[in-house]
């Protein structure tokens, strides 16, 4: 009787941390940018059952996954940024490294990569190009997004709503620099 229960339980999956979404730009949505004054443009995907979640007014479900491109500015010789005719960011050579987010409230002591945490998120970094896991520490990611329950430990929460409010990719300015909280 017990191994047939121990049958019909659903495996764990197999998955190491945060998987990688490699056709994401095909499959997710993409719902906002965000730039910054030190020259970095940053493009905010997530999976499609999340943005129809916020649409619908619902918590963001298990598996929500977000994948944050980042991208160098375009600088003009005098080593100002350059801006497209909507004012934002026009982007130049895309970081070595893709950010990945993602909720589930399954996840093993193994998946981590920090002793940090934050909610029921989980953070990866992957090479840009191959998809390889991209080494750094994530601890700051969780640090980061720990102060932020209010909004599901998200910073993008309400450029998400907004965007599934108008189906609109949102555009944020954020006068913070580096690693910081936008």
């Amino acid at each position: 009787l017990a191994a047939c229960a121990a049958e019909q339980a659903a495996p764990i999956p197999d998955i190491s941390g945060v998987p990688f979404p490699a056709n994401y730009r095909d499959t997710f949505v993409y719902y906002a940018r965000v730039d910054r004054p030190d020259g970095v443009a940053r493009d905010l995907y997530i999976s499609p059952e999340a943005a129809l979640a916020a649409r619908l007014g619902l918590p963001l479900p298990e598996r929500t996954t977000i994948v944050i491109e980042a991208y160098h500015a375009v600088l003009d010789d005098t080593g100002d940024t350059l801006h497209d005719e909507n004012g934002w960011l026009l982007k130049d050579t895309p970081f070595e490294m893709l950010h990945v987010i993602q909720k589930r409230s399954d996840w093993r002591e193994a998946d981590f990569e920090s002793i940090a945490r934050a909610g029921n998120w989980n953070f990866g970094s992957y090479d840009a190009v191959t998809g390889a896991r991209f080494d750094e520490s994530l601890t700051t990611c969780f640090n980061c997004h720990n102060g932020t329950p209010q909004t599901d430990f998200l910073y993008s929460r309400t450029l998400l709503q907004r965007y599934a409010n108008s189906d609109v990719v949102q555009y944020f300015y954020c006068n913070l620099r580096a690693r910081a909280v936008c």
